[in-house]
């Protein structure tokens, strides 16, 4: 960091950022700005859920895989035959069944989060800080394309300070960031 008078020393620098709460792991995530979160709460039998999707990991990768394998198939399906619009619009039809049912190409991750909203949570209020205790592999999205994952997470302000439990970062829980 440069002063008019020159460098910082790293000493006060560090002193300077030790004192920051954006570094503080409390303030290390945080929840929608728009609206409520539902975590759900760690029971033996919400546990037993994500362990069992984090070992379907090469699994879920393999049927992602053929999603997108199948829908590349079809894009150049379409660009092949651009003077056949017969031959384009069937093509179109298939890709948007695939894409509206895309739930389809990811059974057991779609098994696994109706388990998951079926489990007991709670609410957190929006914009409420947290702390990011464990992290899974277990997707939390449908969409074969879409991978935020599961993470527990210790509320640490606003109303429901001291909830914890298990929510999706990238959808409804995000890393705060430090500006320069």
């Amino acid at each position: 960091m440069k002063t008019a008078c020159g460098m910082v020393s790293p000493a006060i620098l560090l002193t300077f950022l030790s004192n920051c709460e954006l570094l503080d792991p409390d303030y290390q995530a945080r929840t929608d700005s728009f609206r409520e979160v539902r975590l759900v709460i760690d029971t033996a039998e919400v546990r037993h859920l994500i362990n069992a999707q984090n070992s379907l990991v090469t699994q879920d990768l393999a049927e992602t895989r053929v999603f997108i394998n199948g829908e590349a198939s079809i894009y150049r399906e379409i660009d092949k035959r651009p003077g056949n619009p017969s031959s384009q619009a069937d093509a179109k039809r298939q890709l948007h069944v695939m894409l509206a049912h895309s739930e389809r190409y990811v059974p057991e991750r779609v098994a696994f989060i109706d388990a998951m909203t079926r489990a007991p949570g709670v609410a957190v209020t929006r914009n409420s800080y947290c702390r990011i205790v464990e992290r899974s592999e277990a997707i939390c999205s449908k969409d074969p394309i879409a991978n935020p994952r599961y993470v527990k997470v210790h509320i640490t302000s606003g109303p429901s300070k001291g909830s914890e439990g298990w929510g999706c970062l990238g959808d409804g829980i995000g890393l705060t960031v430090a500006m320069p």
